[in-house]
């Protein structure tokens, strides 16, 4: 049985998922209604509604929405783990594993 190298790999599935991952950028942009994503993403509302009703999926607004807001990219790909991370507990261990491996 072929197991990945990689075990946090995400599929991507370019004509799936699309309706989904564009509500979560509604959500992750604190917008109400698709036209307001659209206005900031600089698209015309009849493309996003034709990746909307295709079910294409937005890779590039999801990673344009990951670096702006600085929202995982995992939420936004996929629903799964925290919207946002705890960056206070990541700083932490940082420090200490930067201060582990200090000579």
């Amino acid at each position: 049985m072929p197991t990945s190298m990689y075990p946090n790999e995400i599929k991507i599935k370019p004509n799936q998922g699309g309706k989904a991952a564009i509500e979560r950028l509604v959500e992750a942009y604190g917008f109400t209604t698709r036209q307001a994503l659209a206005d900031h993403l600089g698209v015309s509302k009849s493309m996003l509604a034709n990746r909307y009703m295709r079910d294409t999926f937005p890779a590039d607004w999801i990673i344009q929405c990951a670096l702006e807001k600085g929202i995982p990219l995992r939420w936004l790909w996929t629903f799964e783990g925290p919207m946002w991370l705890d960056t206070k507990a990541q700083i932490i261990r940082l420090v200490k594993k930067s201060v582990a491996e200090s000579p």
